[in-house]
């Protein structure tokens, strides 16, 4: 449930960052954070649905992939997207 939730915020999130694009309001917030932890943070929220569809999700990252300073909820959504 409580992933089930994370996932409907990113979608609802997702839908208000595209207007705020379009509005040209869309305004970054760069944190410095392990970029694994954005990997499995997003692999977490999409298990579910990729294994209802019979979905392998796999991540390889460096095991050198220290910290990324850039807007952690844009990277989340960018994973997702992916």
């Amino acid at each position: 449930v409580k992933e089930s939730g994370q996932h409907l915020l990113a979608v609802v999130t997702s839908i208000l960052d595209v207007s705020r694009i379009e509005a040209g309001a869309y305004a970054t917030e760069p944190e410095p954070f392990r970029f694994v932890e954005a990997v499995e943070m997003c692999q977490s929220m999409m298990s579910l649905q990729a294994e209802a569809k019979k979905i392998d999700l796999q991540a390889k990252i460096a095991p050198d992939a220290g910290e990324i300073n850039a807007d952690r909820r844009a990277v989340q959504q960018i994973l997702i997207n992916l």
